[in-house]
């Protein structure tokens, strides 16, 4: 009103004592709003919206596993319309799949709103054991694995027989068995000419296969392969094709057990 005096603020001075304490409880008092605020979200609004319920199992997989939905929620104990997305223990469902033989990796990821994905890595059967119809396969690292609960089988798998040690349970790796499989892949890897039919893994000092070379399927070789650098062995295998190859020689067992020395029988 006119005539009044205006109103004067007069500043506090803080010490240098005051003005951190203030800050400090500025800071504090900011943090708890955040905890607060996290708090809130987290429980009021996911768990607590029916929007964010799982409703939807998606499973993304090249092999056996793909579409298997409602087994992965069977297997995951997973309950779409009951449950919260945000109510689900990631990590936990992961390790329970991951004790399936044929699952080599996977990720497991919300997508909001209703849905749990499964981005699954299958193990790739490499070999049979004992004989052409075994349901027992290996992958590249000796996991054994049910043929039936895998990717679809090539027919033209290599056999690996003549172990004597019983066949370990699914999901468990025969570590002995481990030299047949690393035989298979280096062919895949680096020797592509060889085509492995059957390997005689009876002997631990040295593998004894059966081969076919360059696509030719009317000659079958018989090879005698320590198991010390395989792939030393294969590559001077390699350097004596064109000598087995010559016309004329109908030798067809070719022993690398020899250092230095290729031996035709």
């Amino acid at each position: 009103m006119e005539g009044e005096e205006p109103l004067k603020l007069t500043p506090i001075n803080l010490s240098r004592k005051g003005k951190i304490i203030l800050g400090a409880l500025v800071l504090v008092l900011g943090i708890a709003v955040v905890v607060f605020l996290s708090w809130f979200s987290y429980y009021e609004l996911f768990p607590g919206n029916a929007r964010f319920t799982l409703r939807h199992v998606e499973v993304n997989s090249r092999g056996w596993w793909k579409g298997k939905s409602a087994y992965i929620a069977a297997i995951a104990d997973l309950k779409p319309g009951s449950t919260g997305l945000f109510q689900l223990n990631l990590p936990e469902i992961r390790s329970r799949l991951l004790q399936e033989p044929s699952i080599e990796n996977l990720i497991v990821a919300r997508k909001l709103p209703d849905t749990l994905s499964f981005t699954i890595t299958e193990r790739i059967p490499r070999a049979l054991l004992g004989n052409p119809k075994s349901p027992f396969v290996l992958d590249s690292s000796a996991v054994v694995i049910h043929r039936d609960k895998c990717v679809k089988i090539d027919g033209n798998l290599p056999v690996i027989q003549y172990f004597r040690e019983p066949i370990p349970a699914f999901g468990s790796r025969f570590d002995r068995l481990k030299p047949s499989v690393d035989l298979i892949m280096l062919t895949i890897t680096d020797f592509p000419e060889i085509r492995i039919g059957s390997i005689n893994a009876a002997n631990t000092d040295y593998l004894l296969f059966s081969m076919y070379y360059q696509n030719d399927f009317t000659r079958l070789y018989r090879v005698y392969l320590p198991v010390k650098d395989m792939k030393a062995g294969l590559t001077h295998l390699m350097a004596a094709m064109p000598s087995v190859l010559r016309p004329g020689e109908t030798r067809k067992t070719i022993d690398l057990r020899y250092e230095g020395r290729v031996t035709l029988k």
